[in-house]
């Protein structure tokens, strides 16, 4: 990357937002990529001593990205970038290094220490396009590989016949795509009875006093599930009829628990635990046996969602779209998709139950 101490603050910053998002055509956007590649650059350098690896504390790395690109701030709204607090740029760091663990470009290995991962190549099906996932900056991407490598969001990717004339002094090391994005059943409704099966092979008995808890009913109107969570005290006074089978139960109280509670005359008496790994999943299961699910909007090339997915789709979306939503980390969320890859993300969101409504709004 480059400091400021040989060309201007602006200068700078006005080629850091072309390196790293491989466009010529500035966006404010594009600032989010400079950290991006901040990030990456701090985090392989600083945890490569010699020949060893070692983890990098977050305080360390946020501190260090800040001291580097704080002297570009002065020069931000001249590209129509919104100007941030040293304290702003802070906030936006740790989050763009959530991001950045999310797909899998940097590993977070617990309490607060990170970590890069290698360099691999991941086949994308139905495209003709590999992603390039790794904690290098875009630009050694592009020095150390050969081919020409463009960004979508802040995964890397290029043209899989473009690696034919790749540099052979470095390997090309792939990643099956499954293996990257993480396990996804084929059969979402089948996969979520067998949760369930199984939980109701290892109930146990509950506290019959413990009322601090919420129920998801799968069955309820509401299209957002947020809304579907109804505390036990208020499906105890309901007119729903006594539950049969097993019922998704989580803690008010954070961090939460979750258990597959089973009811007798609306009183929670058996339950087994569940793994807060599959929660997410399982609750898009429990609408499908319900027939009861959620939808997705999608305008030309612009995906909104109102609902939050399992993390493996949370990936396909930051890696194959732009986050365009009105406020990060906020409803609605919004992506956009490049054209080559809708299919792919369709297919995807469809099995894992949602519908797919066309609308005509535009991305702000």
């Amino acid at each position: 990357m480059f400091t400021c101490s040989t060309i201007s603050a602006e200068s700078t910053l006005e080629l850091l937002l072309h390196i790293s998002s491989c466009e010529t055509h500035i966006n404010p956007r594009h600032f989010e990529l400079v950290l991006a590649d901040y990030i990456r650059k701090n985090l392989h350098s600083l945890s490569t001593t010699g020949e060893e690896s070692k983890p990098v504390y977050i305080t360390r790395i946020v501190n260090t990205v800040v001291s580097q690109i704080k002297t570009l701030l002065s020069s931000m709204e001249i590209y129509g970038i919104t100007y941030k607090s040293l304290e702003e740029l802070e906030v936006d760091i740790k989050r763009i290094m959530k991001v950045l663990r999310d797909l899998r470009d940097v590993v977070d290995l617990g309490n607060g220490y990170w970590a890069p991962t290698p360099i691999r190549f991941v086949d994308i099906p139905k495209s003709a396009d590999v992603l390039v996932v790794g904690g290098l900056p875009t630009y050694n991407l592009n020095t150390l590989y050969s081919p020409i490598f463009k960004v979508s969001g802040f995964v890397r990717y290029a043209d899989k016949l473009s690696l034919i004339n790749a540099n052979t002094n470095n390997p090309i090391l792939w990643q099956d795509f499954n293996d990257w994005i993480g396990f996804i059943p084929p059969d979402l409704k089948r996969w979520s009875k067998q949760i369930m099966i199984s939980a109701a092979q290892h109930l146990q008995q509950s506290a019959s006093s413990y009322e601090n808890f919420e129920l998801y009913c799968p069955w309820e109107k509401s299209r957002l599930q947020h809304y579907r969570w109804v505390e036990y005290l208020n499906f105890k006074s309901s007119t729903i009829a006594n539950p049969k089978e097993l019922i998704l139960c989580r803690s008010k109280n954070r961090p939460r628990t979750f258990w597959l509670g089973k009811f007798s005359e609306k009183a929670l008496v058996m339950e087994a635990r569940v793994p807060n790994s599959v929660i997410r999943r399982l609750m898009y299961g429990l609408d499908i046996i319900h027939e009861n699910t959620v939808e997705v909007t999608w305008s030309d090339n612009i995906i909104t969602l109102k609902n939050w997915l399992p993390p493996e789709e949370r990936r396909l979306l930051s890696s194959l779209g732009i986050d365009c939503s009105p406020e990060s980390g906020r409803y609605p969320i919004m992506y956009k998709i490049n054209p080559e890859w809708t299919g792919l993300v369709e297919d995807r969101l469809i099995s894992l139950g949602l519908s797919v409504r066309r609308i005509n709004n535009e991305c702000q």
